[in-house]
C-alpha cells in the first residue's frame, strides 16, 4: 500500500535524504525544523513542519493530512514538482560541471 505522509524522526541522521525520497515519489513529508529539513519541506506545500519537542504541532500535523486527502494529494504532487525541478540527477551532474569549469578558470 501507498504511503499518504510519512513523519521524519528528529534523530535521522539521513532526514534530507529522506525526505527527497519521498517527494520522488509524490509523498509530502511531515518533520521537524531542525537540519536541513526547512530546505526540503516547504510547510504547507511539500509537507508539513513542527517545532523540535512540539508534539501537539506534530499531531496535528498528521492529523491535517489524515483528514485532508486531497491536500495530501496537492502536497505530493507539488513534492514531486519539487524534486524533478531542483533536484534531478541531470541538473545535480550540471551543478557539479559548473564548479569544476570555475575551478579551471581560476
Amino acid at each position: 500500500k501507498q504511503k499518504t505522509a510519512y513523519e521524519i524522526k528528529e534523530w535521522d541522521w539521513s532526514s534530507d535524504v529522506c525526505s527527497s525520497d519521498l517527494f520522488a515519489m509524490g509523498v509530502p513529508a511531515i518533520g521537524t525544523s531542525i537540519g536541513g529539513l526547512p530546505e526540503v519541506i516547504r510547510q504547507g506545500r511539500t509537507g508539513m513542519l513542527a517545532q523540535p519537542g512540539d508534539v501537539e504541532s506534530l499531531k496535528e500535523a498528521v492529523i491535517a493530512l489524515w483528514r485532508d486527502p486531497g491536500l495530501c494529494r496537492d502536497m505530493g504532487h507539488e513534492a514531486r514538482d519539487l524534486v524533478e525541478e531542483e533536484y534531478s540527477s541531470s541538473l545535480h551532474y550540471e551543478r557539479i560541471a559548473d564548479v569544476y569549469r570555475r575551478v579551471v578558470k581560476s
